[in-house]
C-alpha cells in the first residue's frame, strides 16, 4: 500500500518522529510500516487555501489489507477546537489527494495537547467531526508524550 504513495509525496518532508512545540507522539506499537510526513517543511503536499495538521501519519499494518490515515495536531497549551478542526480538515484534505484510489482506508484525525483540557474544549470537540472521502470523523485525543496506538486501538 505505501509503495503505491511513495511517489506522490517528496521523501525531504519525511520524518520518523513527531515533536512540535514542545508536544511530542511516541510511534511505538503503532501499526507498521508507516510513513510520517512533516507538514511544516517546505516541500510538504499542501492544498491552497486550507489550513494544515502537523503531522500526517499513514500506515499499511502488516495484520490487515487497509491503510490508516491520521492527521495530527500538536498543541503544547491547550486546544482551542475552531482552530484544531479547521488545521485538521485541512490535513484531511492532504491526505485525499495523496491516497486517491487506495482503498479501503481507515481514517482518525488526532488532536494532542499539553495541558488539561477545559471542559467546554472538550464539550466542542466531541461535537466536531472531519470530513474525509465521504464520511464524518470524531476528534480523537491524546496528551503530549503519548503513544499514537493509542488513538488507534480505541477507534
Amino acid at each position: 500500500m505505501l509503495e503505491r504513495i511513495d511517489g506522490r509525496v517528496d521523501e525531504r518532508c519525511m520524518t520518523d518522529k513527531m515533536n512540535k512545540h514542545g508536544c511530542s507522539v511516541e510511534t511505538n506499537g503503532a501499526p507498521a510500516p508507516f510513513c510520517l510526513i512533516d507538514m511544516d517543511r517546505p516541500e510538504a503536499p499542501e492544498r491552497r487555501a486550507a489550513g494544515k495538521c502537523d503531522y500526517l501519519f499513514l500506515a499499511a499494518d502488516s495484520g490487515r489489507s487497509g491503510l490508516w490515515v491520521v492527521p495530527l495536531e500538536l498543541k503544547s497549551t491547550g486546544l482551542r477546537p475552531a482552530t484544531v478542526v479547521r488545521q485538521l480538515q485541512g490535513g484531511a484534505r492532504v491526505a485525499e489527494d495523496i491516497v486517491a484510489g487506495v482503498s479501503p482506508v481507515e481514517f482518525i484525525p488526532v488532536a494532542v495537547h499539553g495541558r488539561k483540557l477545559h471542559r467546554q474544549a472538550v464539550q466542542e470537540l466531541r461535537k466536531q467531526r472531519v470530513r474525509f472521502r465521504k464520511g464524518r470523523y470524531r476528534i480523537v485525543t491524546l496528551q503530549c508524550g503519548d503513544c499514537l496506538a493509542a488513538a488507534i486501538e480505541g477507534s
